[in-house]
């Protein structure tokens, strides 16, 4: 069982490497998102027209809100799952079978959807966006939020959020079970290499779990 301070501390570790890894990656999610708003057009096509156009800080617009969101992210993700898996077994996570961790996945998924549905939905309208002179219409994250809640109204925040949690449910219970599928059976063939084998072993899982999750809910 953690302590206080060791849950403290994975949380802020999972908050800084979940920033770090948001940054990195937010321009391939512009790109994606420019690509699905847009009928027949490559991302080689995309990535011109942002460079052009708006030069390379194109790619980071949006990036705002899911780096301010993170933490609580983690935290709501963390708890929720932690509860579920404690109400569906006596198990640890390390020991826990795969479909216990698959719906405790599964519930973390759909409460972090609170969370991520209104970030979500103001990082894509900064992300569409082609240019700040583009009827002018969003300066930047808190004015895009305010806008939002002035013309549509606290609820419009909530827009898509069945599709929302039909993608984060899913694919957080995938992401929960592979990863520690993955994790067990890595950190066993590679147990000889100590903690650095250990570390390998998990990088290794989250990419692949990642990837399946993301893979299964893309539509």
């Amino acid at each position: 069982v953690q302590t206080m301070n060791e849950v403290a501390a994975d949380l802020v570790a999972g908050s800084i490497a979940g920033s770090v890894g948001c940054f990195i990656g937010h321009p391939l999610d512009t790109i994606k998102v420019r690509m699905q708003g847009r009928a027949r057009i490559s991302a080689p096509e995309v990535c011109r027209r942002i460079l052009v156009l708006e030069g390379p800080g194109g790619f980071f617009k949006g990036v705002t809100p899911p780096l301010i969101s993170i933490g609580v992210y983690q935290s709501v993700a963390f708890a929720s799952f932690s509860l579920a898996l404690a109400a569906l077994t006596s198990k640890p996570e390390a020991t826990a079978s795969v479909s216990d961790l698959y719906i405790a996945g599964c519930v973390s998924g759909l409460a972090t959807v609170f969370v991520t549905t209104p970030m979500d939905l103001v990082k894509i309208r900064l992300q569409n966006q082609v240019s700040a002179g583009e009827a002018g219409r969003y300066r930047g994250f808190i004015h895009c939020f305010q806008s939002v809640v002035s013309t549509e109204g606290p609820q419009g925040l909530y827009r898509g959020m069945v599709a929302t949690a039909y993608r984060d449910t899913f694919s957080t219970g995938v992401y929960f079970g592979m990863y520690h599928v993955l994790k067990r059976r890595l950190a066993a063939e590679m147990s000889n290499f100590g903690k650095l084998g250990s570390a390998a072993a998990e990088l290794t899982a989250g990419g692949f779990a990642g990837a399946a999750a993301w893979g299964c809910v893309i539509p």
